[in-house]
């Protein structure tokens, strides 16, 4: 039987017990990747998903960081357990987030899919939340619910985008455009190439290639709100590193980014979590033999 560990379990109980007598919609926010490490970037866009999905009259039970299985087909990627301890490092004490360690004590690679189904079944599972509805949702940049929709990208999107909400964070200051027309039918429109997402909207791709049905599961949250929350971190690093802009700063702070300056010897300070820097810099020799190219 799916369930969620205690530490995660606690959270959600707390958060449900403050907000029971308001009679609100419940959402958890999912987050997926390998985090290696994770940056303060993945902390600001979660934070933005959740004052957003607030802003629709939602409560956030809690918001979940779920490390990658090291089997997950991208470079240089550390163990899953010290990308677990990356996350715990700063969110052990967080009430309104979480690490989850499911995928990485799997077997192998979990589908993006079938981790949101086991989080449904864990919600099934918790009996303070039979008898209300929870509604679970990915958190992803505008440009990865945009991969969905090449061909061969990735398996089982109609079951994911049907079944569970997303909450897309648009990084692009492009106007809003709405498509020509929202398919009607039930079959996804898959392209062999995805546009340049700084050159088209965002809105009028997803409305071209996606059902309705799909599509209105998929909430983007507008670039003038993520500019906005994210303005405070982009004052932070602004005179430390080469940003541009807010959005420069969305579009480049990558684990990538901080990877490649940790093994140089370079400053990461406030590219992550002040917690992340002090376990980099204590495991510092393992992980730059881990990082090197």
């Amino acid at each position: 039987m799916s369930q969620f560990p205690e530490f995660i379990q606690t959270k959600i109980v707390s958060n449900f017990n403050e907000t029971s007598h308001l009679n609100r919609k419940y959402i958890i926010l999912c987050m997926c990747g390998t985090f290696n490490p994770p940056t303060a970037m993945h902390v600001y866009l979660m934070k933005i998903a959740k004052k957003y999905a607030e802003t629709l009259g939602y409560v956030v039970l809690i918001g979940i960081f779920s490390p990658a299985h090291e089997s997950y087909n991208k470079p240089l990627i550390t163990p899953g357990d010290v990308r677990f301890d990356f996350l715990n490092s700063f969110l052990h004490y967080e009430p309104d987030f979480s690490a989850d360690n499911f995928e990485i004590t799997q077997q192998t690679y979990t589908r993006t899919y079938f981790y949101l189904q086991h989080i449904a079944e864990c919600v099934k599972n918790m009996k303070i939340l039979e008898k209300s509805t929870v509604e679970i949702a990915l958190i992803g940049g505008t440009d990865l619910f945009a991969s969905m929709l090449k061909e061969n990208s990735w398996l089982y999107v109609p079951e994911l985008l049907s079944q569970f909400k997303s909450f897309a964070i648009d990084r692009f200051p492009i106007p809003i455009e709405k498509g020509d027309s929202l398919i009607e039918n039930k079959t996804i429109s898959y392209v062999k190439i995805i546009p340049d997402l700084s050159e088209v909207s965002i809105y009028k791709f997803l409305d071209n290639h996606l059902p309705k049905s799909m599509r209105d599961n998929i909430v983007i949250i507008p670039t003038s709100f993520v500019i906005r929350h994210i303005t405070p971190l982009y004052e932070q690093v602004r005179k430390m590193y080469s940003f541009s802009s807010p959005i420069n700063l969305i579009t480049e702070m990558s684990s990538t980014l901080v990877r490649n300056r940790f093994n140089s010897s370079q400053p990461i300070s406030k590219l992550v979590p002040d917690e992340v820097e002090d376990y980099l810099y204590t495991n510092k020799e393992y992980l730059k033999q881990k990082w090197q190219k």
